[in-house]
């Protein structure tokens, strides 16, 4: 089940676009923003695989549609109605947590994660992460 997220430092604003996604040897940062501020998502502590997050999937908006019920539920419990727009979720429990509690080695009985949503007008990125990542806001106006 999704729920509304608002990490440290966001600042809600009415359309996210995609900017910038690095994936380096010291992190993955997820770039969005609009015409006035950027927001830099950082993953960049080691887990327990070595790396910087478990597992990280983006895809085209309308492909991730699959998100839409769970998204509007949760406004709907945070906001008293889905009409407020919102694009950052988390869960305990969803099925992209599932489907990798699937694969060989340990998993979240070993070793909980956090599945991060993030939504911009043309993509949807998934992460899970042992932990919340730091976000950076840059004033670009």
């Amino acid at each position: 089940m999704l729920e509304i997220w608002h990490p440290a430092n966001y600042e809600h604003v009415d359309l996210l676009e995609e900017k910038e996604v690095i994936k380096s040897p010291s992190g993955l940062i997820i770039k969005v923003g609009d015409d006035r501020k950027i927001f830099s998502f950082i993953y960049d502590q080691q887990g327990r695989s070595g790396n910087f997050v478990e597992v990280f999937r983006f895809m085209d908006e309308m492909k991730a549609g699959y998100l839409f019920q769970e998204a509007s539920a949760a406004r709907r419990r945070y906001f008293g109605d889905d009409r407020h727009p919102w694009y950052l979720y988390k869960s305990t429990r969803s099925d992209f947590i599932h489907w990798y509690d699937q694969l060989p080695g340990p998993g979240t009985d070993l070793y909980p994660v956090e599945h991060h949503v993030i939504s911009t007008v043309e993509s949807t990125f998934e992460i899970l992460s042992t932990y919340e990542p730091k976000v950076i806001v840059e004033n670009i106006k």
